[in-house]
């Protein structure tokens, strides 16, 4: 596959200058120790392109006046990695054939719109799964799951779940609370590989559009997160928490049930939050407590 510059321009959605050889082509997006005369490669903080063998080099503004190469373009811009990223969403993202594999399990009852990806060994029960989203090998949906559109659904996903949920009863037992609720996940969702999100006690347990989920996270019943948000690796998030909009959960991260985080807030590596995070902050510890951010852009995600 032959992309050229002039069919990669025209997405990059961000102000841009293109210094070189107009007519280049790339067949891959390559790091820079990778690369060679086909590769398109990117740098946040500028580089000696004379060092590095590609085509098309993606550069921070400002403009450098420099020779190119012959046979090869610098596009500068204000934001070189997401222009990298878009371009490999745009012509390189891999999408596995629509179907349901032999091998999964489908409740008579399920509702799932035939442009979908439903991988082996995987169990859904009385669901609904929207058009263009991927479920992966080895998931198991109990009954109750609504799954927006265009969201993916990685490896050994467990989704509705009972929360734990128990109360003493009269004789000092534990009495267990009937889960009756449900999860509704919101379109574009991703969750990765081994996490487990439980259902509702009585309501359901809600997943914004766009947020994304990492592997091994657990998300407790009756919790509500927000669009746009990122919950990394490990991170915990107790019953009935409430996440704002594009807020950012860090790996290990617990959170007590019943918190309230603010939209825009950042929850720090490690950090056991005991209380609520207002709009925007910044929290870390043990206990969390408010810090002043160090990084300038907290919410890029490797």
């Amino acid at each position: 596959m032959s992309i050229s510059l002039a069919e990669i321009l025209p997405i990059l959605d961000q102000e841009y200058k293109v210094i070189g050889d107009p007519g280049i082509s790339i067949n891959r997006v390559s790091t820079p120790t990778d690369a060679d005369n086909q590769s398109l490669v990117w740098f946040s903080n500028g580089a000696n392109i004379s060092q590095i063998d590609a085509a098309i080099y993606f550069l921070p503004m400002p403009v450098l006046d420099a020779p190119i190469p012959p046979g090869k373009a610098v596009v500068f811009l204000q934001d070189p990695r997401l222009a990298a990223i878009t371009v490999l969403n745009r012509f390189f993202k891999q999408r596995p054939d629509w179907g349901i594999h032999p091998t999964a399990t489908i409740h008579p009852e399920a509702s799932i719109d035939p442009q979908t990806h439903i991988g082996p060994n995987t169990y859904i029960g009385k669901c609904t799964i929207g058009q263009g989203s991927i479920l992966y090998g080895n998931n198991y949906l109990y009954n109750g799951v609504k799954i927006g559109a265009d969201a993916t659904i990685h490896a050994g996903v467990i989704i509705g779940t009972d929360g734990f949920g128990y109360q003493h009863g009269p004789s000092n037992e534990w009495m267990k609370f009937e889960h009756l609720g449900g999860v509704e996940i919101g379109n574009s969702v991703e969750i990765g590989a081994n996490t487990c999100i439980d259902r509702g006690t009585l309501g359901n347990t809600k997943i914004g559009d766009g947020t994304k989920i990492d592997n091994l996270v657990h998300i407790a019943h009756n919790v509500e997160i927000g669009k746009h948000c990122l919950i990394i690796a490990h991170a915990m998030i107790g019953g009935s928490c409430i996440i704002g909009d594009h807020s950012w959960i860090a790996p290990n991260a617990s959170l007590l049930q019943k918190i309230r985080v603010g939209a825009n807030a950042t929850i720090g590596l490690g950090a056991v939050v005991l209380e609520d995070v207002p709009a925007g902050e910044t929290w870390a510890g043990v206990p969390a407590h408010k810090i002043h951010r160090q990084n300038n852009n907290p919410h890029e995600s490797a």
